[in-house]
């Protein structure tokens, strides 16, 4: 199985996704990214040039699992809250039928935050505060986050709290989504 690989939508059936880590697929729509892992698949849209003779590609987002319930959402929140103006990197992963929360070995200050890697699995989604600034990613975010997982951003914490999402695929693409995909 080749890490990347490339498919020409002849028809609006696509094949089984064959690489370990994703695909462009060359669409009558355009060209996209598609990516699958346990719990997610995504096929994400990278450039919308029309190309005759090819069959449209659907964007998809498929979370396999359900939301992320409030209360864990809520002690994100709280947590967030007590280490202000520290910002903090949480995990959520799904297993045995529900959602696990775990706070990895990290370093952080009032702009940035590290976790270590080692300490956990590749997570399916990862979330970090912004107490007092807004809920954006920035610059280093784009750098730090190479991996293929829902990442999110928790801002205004003590004001009027906001959560955004985005899907990661490799440093290909982000693909911002609706928080309300994850989140009760």
């Amino acid at each position: 199985m080749n890490l990347t690989n490339y498919v020409i939508a002849k028809t609006a059936s696509l094949p089984p996704i064959k690489a370990q880590m994703y695909e462009y697929i060359i669409g009558g729509n355009g060209i996209f990214i598609r990516a699958k892992r346990e719990g997610l698949t995504v096929v994400a849209p990278l450039a919308e040039i029309p190309i005759r003779g090819l069959a449209s590609v659907e964007s998809k987002f498929i979370l396999d699992y359900p939301k992320v319930p409030k209360y864990l959402v809520q002690k994100i929140l709280d947590i967030s809250q007590q280490v202000a103006p520290l910002e903090i990197v949480f995990n959520l992963d799904f297993s045995n039928q529900q959602w696990y929360l775990e706070i990895p070995t990290q370093q952080a200050n009032s702009t940035q935050v590290t976790w270590h890697q080692s300490d956990s699995k590749n997570p399916l989604i990862e979330i970090h505060s912004h107490h007092n600034m807004d809920a954006i990613f920035s610059q280093t975010d784009d750098f730090d986050e190479s991996g293929f997982k829902i990442y999110a951003v928790l801002g205004s914490i003590f004001t009027q709290p906001k959560i955004k999402v985005r899907v990661g695929i490799y440093h290909q693409l982000f693909w911002y989504i609706p928080a309300h995909y994850i989140f009760e």
